[in-house]
Order: structure tokens, then sequence, then C-alpha cells
């Protein structure tokens, strides 16, 4: 208990640094541990539950989502957390939109939202996370209804609903905002979206999202600062796997370059990242109707949500 506690601060220390592949690292020495904590001993069951959480929020923040995926199937499955109303589908949902499982997002998403109004619906900040990436599934999908209802959600879940100036949430509202844009051209506030990105969010894990994101919006949105904006994101980019997938294609567009887009669609490959990875495709010629037919594939009608 006493390792798993040191661990947990270590990778608190790098994740608060930006270091967020070591605080995943950290993450993964947590859970080899948990086969040597007793669980039937009530102090150790602390350290299991914020071990198996914290595998699945340092794996998303890295972006390492083939991880995220196994964390939060384990969140799911594990006897001491399994059971709770809405935790465990709060782990899978981010993990299945990012990887473009956009109609399975939204009908964890709704189990989850069901859950927590049936648990007397208090305030459980760390479930914005969840009803973001929800609204992410529902932009996607072309669901303006639903991409709203579940931005006003992600505040709902904090116990502040109508007050849009809540700093833990602002990167990761950034990060849907821009990629929801991109997706359906709505250029018009591309310019302060960039900049809401790029403004100052300390040690924030999902930075990197955002930021990269916004670098590929201003590229499309043909921004003047367009460049700066893809070379600013590189280094927060480097510490997540989404992100660098991300601003390759960014530069792909950006400089016509064909090898950096190959080299996108081969790391969206290696997270599985199938949306993205069909969206990639379009650029390519010689796999536009490979990615047309993937698209259509993952966008068919959404789940009620």
């Amino acid at each position: 208990m006493l390792v798993s506690a040191s661990l947990e601060a270590v990778g608190t220390a790098a994740e608060k640094a930006g270091r967020l592949r070591e605080a995943h690292r950290v993450s993964g020495e947590r859970i080899a541990l948990l086969p040597a904590l007793s669980r039937d001993d009530p102090r150790a069951a602390v350290e299991i539950v914020d071990a198996v959480h914290m595998a699945a929020s340092c794996a998303i923040a890295a972006g390492d989502l083939p991880a995220a995926r196994v964390a939060a199937d384990r969140v799911r499955h594990d006897d001491l957390i399994s059971n709770h109303p809405y935790a465990s589908a709060s782990k899978l949902v981010p993990v299945l939109a990012l990887t473009g499982r956009l109609t399975e997002a939204v009908g964890h998403a709704g189990t989850m939202w069901a859950g927590w109004q049936r648990a007397g619906a208090s305030p459980a900040p760390w479930l914005s996370l969840a009803a973001l990436t929800a609204a992410l599934a529902h932009g996607l999908l072309g669901d303006d209804d639903g991409f709203h209802r579940w931005r006003d959600r992600a505040l709902e879940v904090t116990g502040r609903p109508g007050t849009e100036q809540v700093p833990h949430l602002l990167p990761v509202r950034t990060f849907v905002d821009a990629r929801v844009a991109l997706h359906t051209l709505r250029l018009d506030g591309a310019a302060a979206l960039v900049q809401r990105a790029f403004d100052d969010h300390p040690h924030h894990r999902y930075a990197p999202y955002a930021r990269a994101a916004a670098a590929e919006l201003a590229v499309v949105a043909g921004l003047p600062d367009a460049a700066d904006r893809l070379a600013a994101a590189g280094p927060t980019g480097a510490e997540n796997d989404w992100a660098a997938a991300c601003l390759s294609r960014a530069a792909g567009r950006l400089y016509g370059d064909e090898d950096a887009l190959v080299a996108s669609v081969r790391a969206w490959e290696r997270i599985d990242a199938r949306f993205e990875h069909a969206c990639t495709l379009l650029l390519l010629p010689e796999r536009t109707a490979e990615g047309r037919a993937t698209l259509a594939e993952l966008t068919g009608p959404p789940a009620a949500g």
C-alpha cells in the first residue's frame, strides 16, 4: 500500500510537470501491484480503486487508447468497482468516442447519465470528461441537439449548471468544440477557438488534445498564424499519441506533405482511432474510397442518449 501510494505521488508530480507519458507509465506500475493488495482489507481498497481509475485517466491523458480501453474494461469488471451506478460507464465513454465507436459511446453515456440521476445526481466533476466526449460523439455523428445537450450536462455534473467558466473543463470543451467545428466545417469562430486552446491552462492533462485539434482547425480555416500554432502545439503534442497523430495530419494539410499524412494514418492505426484514421484517408486520393466506407460504417444512426 505504501509503495502504491508513493507511486501515486510520483505520477501526480509527473502530470503536474506536463510529463504525461511518465505519469501513464507510473500508473502501470501501480496496476502491477494490485495482485499483492488484499481485497479483504478496507485500507487496501482505497489504493485499488484509485489505481484502477487513475490507470484509465492517465492512459487517456497520454493518448494511449488501447491501454485506455484495457483500463476501462478493468474498471467495468473489477469486483470492487463494477457495480457502481455510473463510474464504470464514465471510463468507457471517452475511449469509445476517441476511437470512433461513436454510437457505442452515445449508448454508454446514456447509461451513465441514467445511473447518475438514479443515485441522486450529486455533484461529480470527474464525470465531465465523459459528458464532453459524449458531446464529441454526437457532434461527429451530426447530431447538433445531442452535442449541445451533453455540453450542458458536462456543466451540470459539476454542480454549476449554466456557468461557462469552469477552469478544469476549458481544455476538454475547447478540444471538443474545435474537433466538431473542423468536422462540420463551421469555421466562423475558428480564431477564437484557437486562441482559447492556446491560452494558459497550467498542468492540464488534456491540453494536448485541445492544442492539436485547434492547430489543425487553424490550418483548415486558413488562419495566418496556422504554422505558428502548429509549432506551438508540438511540445504538448509529444506527450500524447492522439495529439501527435493529429499534428502530423495538420502538417500534411498545411504543407501538402503526403509523407506526413501517411505517418498520421499509421499513428491512428497504432492507437485504434478508427474515425480519425478514416478522416485522414480522405486526404490521400488513392485511399479516399476506403475512408468513405469506414466513415459510413462508423456514423450510422446514433443510439438514444
